[in-house]
């Protein structure tokens, strides 16, 4: 499920949409790449965005999907794909 950035991000956004969690395609991104196992500093540098708008994303993601911490969100983000 994790190989493919793709199938994983459109997975991920169909779900959410579907259980009324929409998730922007950049939150979705962050999610793929929080799993992956990278930091707020390491998602920036690859999406060429600054560490403020990655954790943004990722505090907008914990958000939508319930979650209070980044062990949370990985751990519903597994769940319900």
């Amino acid at each position: 499920l994790l190989t493919d950035k793709n199938r994983f991000m459109n997975h991920l956004l169909c779900r959410s949409k579907l259980l009324g969690m929409r998730l922007s395609k950049r939150e979705a991104e962050c999610i793929y790449y929080i799993i992956r196992g990278m930091t707020i500093k390491q998602i920036a540098y690859k999406l060429a965005l600054s560490p403020r708008t990655i954790e943004s994303y990722v505090l907008n993601a914990k958000h939508r999907l319930s979650c209070r911490s980044r062990y949370e969100l990985i751990d519903k983000v597994l769940r319900i794909s």
